[in-house]
């Protein structure tokens, strides 16, 4: 696209900035092509238009007296057309009295190439389904409050690291298909009704002691 240099449009008998109405009719880069009254001007995005004008958008625009021109607002749209919100440099949104609300019926992305921050007193969040997918996940946490309907997790490793590990539960049910390994220094089980262990081969073997006691002991 090739843009030809602007004829310069009259300007206030006091050398004053002018206002028109236009149409933009192509962008290039920081470039925005617009007509004005059968004029078209070149002109640039003015640092206070955060909308970014399209093709089709009716702008305001002002000429100064050095013939330059500038976009400072977009004033109306096809409502069908997308909208994007330009920034340049580093940004932020600030209400230092208040709150910062981001609203939309259809989602909200959040897509960036480095790193995201998030830093709150509290936070929350609510979602009828949530999936998180990384190469690796780190949780630093002095505590945690879980309250969980059913809890599904599939993993080709899974490794936990703990001082103590406290579990309370009606039924428990674990299935291994091949091998079970279990490592302690001592080892208590105590079942208030009826301990029952089947094998097709069992072996107890004590260094020391092996103890057998109750009211009824029958072998074979």
């Amino acid at each position: 696209m090739n843009f030809e240099p602007q004829r310069k449009r009259t300007t206030s008998p006091r050398g004053r900035a002018v206002q028109e109405v236009g149409t933009v009719h192509g962008i290039e880069g920081e470039l925005i092509r617009v007509e004005v009254e059968g004029d078209m001007l070149v002109a640039r995005r003015a640092a206070s238009c955060l909308l970014a004008p399209t093709a089709g958008d009716a702008v305001l625009v002002v000429l100064l007296e050095s013939g330059a021109a500038y976009v400072l607002a977009v004033l109306e749209r096809d409502a069908e057309a997308s909208s994007r919100i330009v920034l340049e440099g580093d940004a932020s949104i600030e209400a230092p009295s208040g709150k910062v609300r981001v609203l939309s019926r259809e989602g909200v992305e959040v897509v960036t190439e480095q790193e995201i921050s998030m830093i709150a007193g509290r936070a929350t969040i609510q979602a009828a389904d949530a999936a998180v997918s990384a190469e690796r996940l780190g949780i630093f946490t002095n505590a945690v409050n879980a309250e969980v309907g059913v809890v599904k997790v599939v993993a080709e490793a899974l490794d936990s690291i703990a001082d103590r590990i406290f579990q309370k539960a009606k039924r428990v049910y674990r299935v291994v298909t091949e091998q079970d390994n279990l490592r302690a220094e001592s080892i208590d089980h105590a079942a208030k009704r009826t301990l029952s262990m089947r094998a097709e081969h069992a072996i107890v073997m004590a260094k020391e002691l092996v103890k057998v006691d109750g009211e009824q002991i029958h072998l074979g």
